[in-house]
Formats: C-alpha cells, structure tokens, sequence
C-alpha cells in the first residue's frame, strides 16, 4: 500500500497506547460532504455488496465495478484520533454505518475483513501535523478520486488556508517499487540523469541496498551522496507510474482545485509537486524506495 511504512509507524504508536489501556475518542463525523442524490442504497444493502466484492477476486480490483457501487450510496467522513499521538484517520465510510465503532489502524484488511473493526470502511487518509499522506482504499477497486471527500475534509477541518499558503504543508504520496524499477533497468547509468559518477555509484548502492565499494555501510553518506542521481531517477519512475499519477490526480483536485484560487488576503497559491529525498527513514520503506516521496503544496504568488 502506499505510505504503508508511515501507516505502520502510526499503527505501531496505537499498539503502545493500546498495551496501556488508553481508548479510542469518538469520531468525528462530517456531513458537509455526504453525497446527494434522489435514491441511494442502504447500509445494509451496500455492507452486503462490499463483502461480496471484496471476497470475488473478479471484483476486488474492478475499479468499474467500485465505481458503478459508490455512485449509489450517500458518503460521510469520519475522523478518528489517535489517543496519544496528534494523528487523525479520516475514514469514508455509508452515511448509516456505525458511529460508535473504533479504526483500528494497526489492521492492514479494512473492508476485506467482513468481522473485522474496519469493515465499513471504504478509504482512509491520515492527517498529521501540516501533512496529508497514506491516501487508499479498502481494495486496489476504490480508486484515489473516490477519496477526495476525506482530502477536502481533513483539510477544512485543519485550518485549509494552512494547505494554500505554507510551503511545508501539503500531501505526501510515497513510491513503493522505486528501487526495484531502478535495479531492473540498471538506470543509475542512465544518459539522460545528470549528476556525477559518484551520485551514480551511491544510487546504485541504493537501489541494490548494499553498501558502496570501500564502504562497510550503507549509511547516511552513501544515501547523501546518492541524492542528485536518485531524485531525478523518482522523478521519472513517478510519471509511468498509473498509481502515483491516479494518487496525485485526487490531491490536485481536492487542494488545489477546491481551495478558491488563493489563501489569505485573496493571493493565488502556485502548487507544485517535488520530490524529497529521504522524506521517510522507515527501514522498511528505504528497500523500497530509498526514502524518496512526493511532496505537493502550494506558495503564494
């Protein structure tokens, strides 16, 4: 899943707050964003059809399928924090589903557990401090747009203005396989890269995840030196990849298309996306993509 390592770092948090009996706050519920229309299905008619979808392997991954099944239901936001640390789980969920239900966000399954605590959950997105990130659905099916309610809630609710106008807020989407893409093509070598041949020999020992000839690590020189042959190498992974684009598409419309063209004051906000090398120093996640991600925000003009 992407943003599955910083998932797994909030969920890690939760298990600890969990082992000490702290329990989980009520979520907040948002109907600003419920979907409107003249018949809509049920709850208990549209848990039904998620359990069967999300069992059939012919429709787990339908994205047409998913897409003719949420066009029949009314949608609400729920936000549920974290008990101990500033993190919020935006969840989309039926209007009707119970309210009184606890995320449990150390549970990778979402809809795919017909029994489990998150069952009724259709997306998720986490908000934490002045970021947006770990944008997915219950399934590969629910598609990232279908997710721009939760991006418009969590931004409205933590002061949207912050989201237009500050450099250091905005989305973060990561970029699972990036190290691999990079092995399979040899493209540390690639022509059209232009760094030195040390980026090159330090992105190479990235991707590989070995340490450098003369070098008995893979540590933080290694990763530094690596960093002008890297960003560009994620820069080009990032736009052949369906999933990052599709990622991507739903935050430029949520953010930048709904923000009103401007922050305070009126002023036009220009948004742009970057790659941030070692944006994420999760062991796990560095295999994988060596720590890069996207950033997307907006300054003002």
């Amino acid at each position: 899943h992407r943003g599955s390592s910083l998932i797994r770092r909030a969920a890690a948090s939760f298990c600890t707050a969990a082992s000490h009996g702290s329990r989980p706050r009520r979520p907040f519920a948002s109907a600003a964003f419920a979907r409107t229309m003249s018949s809509s299905m049920g709850y208990d008619e549209f848990a039904s059809e998620v359990a069967r979808a999300t069992a059939g392997d012919a429709t787990r991954d339908d994205q047409a399928h998913w897409s003719d099944l949420l066009a029949k239901v009314e949608t609400r936001c729920d936000e549920w924090r974290h008990p101990m640390a500033p993190i919020s789980f935006w969840l989309l969920k039926h209007k009707d589903a119970p309210r009184d239900v606890a995320y449990d966000p150390s549970s990778d399954a979402l809809a795919d557990d017909p029994n489990g605590p998150n069952k009724d959950v259709i997306a998720m997105l986490i908000q934490m401090a002045d970021a947006l990130y770990g944008l997915r659905g219950c399934t590969r099916g629910v598609a990232p747009r279908h997710a721009i309610p939760l991006i418009k809630a969590a931004a409205k609710k933590h002061n949207s203005s912050k989201y237009i106008t500050e450099p250091r807020a905005g989305a973060l989407v990561a970029l699972p396989g990036l190290c691999e893409w990079v092995r399979a093509g040899e493209r540390w070598d690639d022509p059209s890269v232009d760094c030195d041949d040390v980026a090159r020999e330090a992105a190479k020992a990235v991707a590989l995840g070995v340490p450098r000839p003369g070098h008995s690590v893979l540590g933080h020189g290694t990763f530094g030196a690596a960093e002008p042959c890297w960003v560009q190498l994620a820069a080009k992974y990032e736009e052949g990849n369906g999933d990052v684009q599709a990622e991507k598409a739903a935050y430029e419309r949520a953010l930048a298309r709904s923000g009103g063209g401007g922050g305070e004051g009126g002023k036009k906000a220009k948004w742009t996306w970057r790659v941030k090398h070692m944006a994420d120093g999760d062991a796990d996640y560095v295999a994988e993509a060596g720590g890069a991600m996207l950033i997307f925000n907006g300054d003002e003009e």
